[in-house]
């Protein structure tokens, strides 16, 4: 058995000196965990770090010896300055750069830049219904349910569902419009999204969390939390216990969906419920390196069927390397996890005919799946709204008993999910709440 408060950090404030003799148990080592441990240690609390897997971060990871440049496994964009992670990037000095690209469609069967598409009515039509989501103020339905209710052209069907669904990490029949809604009105980091130029997401996360690596113990898979006396047990598979007083779970949704960690005394059915209403599944990035690029100086993203979204990931960042991201979530993403390897020539062969002339397939060099639902300590990639949703996510966040709190992306109630900075935000939440508890105390 281990008491956490043998591995904290030193802090001189009068703040630490009230906390010395507190200590706080983080479970998952993802941008919520390491976010939360470094505002306890900030405030004298003893902190450690449970960690199941080998590395940290979570799903922030990136590809070793693919390209000439960082190449994101995970989370790639950080989206709009007004966010706690684009101060970090910046503290730690990273180039953030917004790159001018061009997008391409393919719409019955041709492949057409911006300029053109507009010239397509039924193309108009959905970039209007995109633009209104913000608006929608009916009773809840799905996507797929609201482009039919709006009698667009099933052409342009897999382009809504590109910009949309997939983005939100699901398909159009799955994702609500009342969610997207509520994202879209709350949403206040703004609307630029940037790229780390020169360095990975971990290296930002390696150089500002310095302090706290050291706190994190690997290969510590968490089967039970006791929250039922003052004092919070926390025992792994192999029998080991941690004590503290207060647990900070950060996993990701599917991890608590699958019933994996048991809570004595058992979730509160309306948390349980919660935890199965919000959605999060499968979603993949293939990434393919190319002999030579085929495709028009500039390009940004290209919207597909079976890949909803491709995009050029070297673009700006190398000369000689040439990398094109396949992201896929939903059921596209369920089809190909089941291909496993030939995912790879399914893809290559809607690109040579989106491109034409055998043009992907001629010019494949090297290729590699990032299948987020088969990391067994993660299965999936980041949760969405389902129809129905409710306040699911607010009463996921609720702690229990002043002694176990939740962080992490799906515990994000702004509108700020799916993101980095919404998970460093929840941390930030779930670190004020166990300050409130204990002044209760």
């Amino acid at each position: 058995m281990s008491d956490a408060r043998s591995r904290g950090l030193s802090n001189p404030s009068q703040e630490a000196q009230e906390n010395k003799n507190k200590a706080v148990i983080v479970v998952g080592a993802g941008a919520a965990g390491l976010y939360a441990a470094y505002l306890l240690a900030e405030k004298g609390v003893e902190v450690v770090v449970l960690e199941a897997s080998e590395v940290h971060g979570g799903r922030v990871r990136p590809l070793a010896n693919f390209a000439d440049f960082p190449v994101e496994l995970g989370a790639e964009e950080i989206h709009g300055k007004n966010s706690i992670y684009y101060e970090i990037a910046k503290k730690c000095e990273a180039r953030l750069v917004k790159y001018e690209t061009e997008d391409y469609y393919f719409i019955d069967n041709q492949l057409l830049d911006a300029k053109t598409a507009k010239e397509n009515k039924d193309f108009n039509k959905a970039m209007k219904l995109i633009d209104t989501i913000g608006k929608f103020d009916k009773e809840d339905m799905s996507l797929l349910q609201y482009i039919q209710h709006q009698g667009i052209d099933e052409s342009v069907w897999h382009i809504i569902n590109a910009e949309v669904a997939n983005e939100h990490g699901t398909s159009a029949e799955r994702i609500s419009m009342v969610g997207l809604a509520y994202e879209e009105q709350h949403w206040k980091a703004g609307e630029d999204n940037f790229i780390l130029a020169d360095r990975s997401h971990l290296s930002v996360f390696n150089t500002y969390f310095k302090d706290i690596l050291p706190k994190i113990e690997y290969r510590q898979v968490v089967k039970s939390i006791d929250y039922a006396e003052d004092t919070v047990k926390v025992t792994m598979q192999n029998g080991y216990i941690y004590e503290a007083d207060a647990v900070i779970v950060t996993v990701p949704l599917t991890i608590l969906k699958a019933g994996e960690i048991d809570f004595v005394p058992a979730l509160p059915s309306a948390k349980a419920e919660a935890i199965q209403k919000i959605g999060m599944g499968a979603g993949m990035k293939i990434f393919l390196k190319f002999k030579e690029p085929f495709w028009e100086a500039k390009t940004g993203s290209i919207y597909g069927q079976l890949i909803p979204e491709y995009w050029v990931s070297s673009e700006g960042k190398s000369m000689h390397d040439y990398v094109i991201t396949a992201f896929v979530h939903g059921k596209n993403a369920e089809y190909l996890t089941e291909q496993g390897i030939s995912a790879v020539a399914l893809i290559i062969k809607e690109l040579d005919e989106i491109f034409g002339n055998a043009l992907a397939s001629t010019h494949l060099a090297d290729s590699f799946i990032m299948d987020w639902s088969k990391e067994i300590f993660i299965k999936g990639t980041y949760s969405y709204d389902t129809v129905g949703i409710g306040n699911s996510r607010q009463i996921l966040a609720e702690p229990l008993k002043n002694a176990v709190f939740f962080a992490g992306e799906a515990t994000c109630t702004d509108g700020h999910h799916a993101s980095i900075h919404g998970a460093m935000e929840s941390a930030e939440r779930a670190v004020k709440e166990i300050g409130l508890a204990w002044e209760r105390k």
